[in-house]
């Protein structure tokens, strides 16, 4: 039988206690000072993208995201035993073919701030695609890791987007000196030679350059929502492309699933 990974062992003399629903949400759930659950949403895709996961399915109504995370524990230059705690040799001995980390985050806007809750989910699969373990993460360490990562995202987020919009410079116009016809004859000294005044442009008043810098930044603000759109829709159409590829990749495993029972039904009659 598959031996339990290590983070599932306990030394023989310890009493061993479900841990309670309150706990799990006490290093599950994180109150960020923030009211603005897009934001938070997109650190969050942010993270997981970086590490790895696959995004397959989000709804920012409900402040939902699900993301899955594969190993191929035939694969030497694969390091799970921070995941899971066993080596890939002990997997493969107990016909463990991939080790699968689930994930789903769930975010809910407040006036004055956002509760995100995320949870993490391990799964051990033979070659059939079926799950030989199933187990939750309940390691405060992998929570407050992620969360230290969050708030990196969040803050490079926030870094984009305050960029400071510097008013253009005032440009400064001069005319050279004017000599008259009279003035350039020899009987008169250079001395009297007329000079134009300086014609300086003075700058905007303070108001008219407040005003324009307002229009500027609510330009730009247009520019990136617009921006955003695009990417959200072209995010939008890669999941779909992804939940179909997915649902074709589950009816091909079922198939050669129900392929491979068949000829061992033949073996065994």
């Amino acid at each position: 039988c598959l031996a339990l990974p290590v983070f599932a062992k306990r030394q023989s003399e310890e009493i061993i206690t479900p841990m309670s629903q309150l706990q799990k949400r006490q290093y599950q759930t994180r109150i960020l000072p923030s009211g603005n659950q897009a934001a938070i949403m997109k650190g969050v895709l942010n993270v997981l993208q970086d590490e790895g996961y696959i995004v397959y399915n989000v709804n920012s109504l409900l402040g939902f995201i699900y993301g899955v995370k594969d190993f191929d524990t035939t694969d030497p230059n694969v390091d799970i035993s921070k995941e899971f705690g066993l080596t890939k040799s002990r997997l493969n001995y107990n016909g463990v073919k991939v080790a699968t980390l689930e994930v789903v985050a769930n975010v809910t806007e407040y006036p004055d701030s956002t509760r995100i809750r995320i949870n993490f989910k391990r799964k051990l699969l033979n070659e059939y695609g079926n799950a030989q373990f199933i187990d939750d993460v309940e390691e405060a360490e992998f929570y407050e890791d992620f969360y230290n990562k969050l708030k990196t995202a969040i803050s490079l987020q926030k870094g984009t987007v305050n960029r400071q919009v510097t008013p253009p410079p005032v440009r400064v116009q001069k005319t050279e000196p004017v000599i008259t016809s009279e003035e350039q004859t020899p009987e008169k000294p250079a001395a009297n030679v007329k000079k134009e005044p300086v014609i300086v442009t003075a700058p905007a008043p303070a108001k008219e350059q407040a005003s324009a810098t307002v229009e500027e930044q609510n330009l730009e603000r247009g520019n990136e929502d617009k921006k955003r759109s695009k990417e959200e829709a072209k995010a939008l159409k890669e999941q779909q492309k992804l939940e179909k590829e997915l649902e074709k990749e589950k009816a091909k495993q079922a198939k050669e699933q129900a392929k491979i029972e068949k000829e061992l039904n033949k073996i065994y009659q």
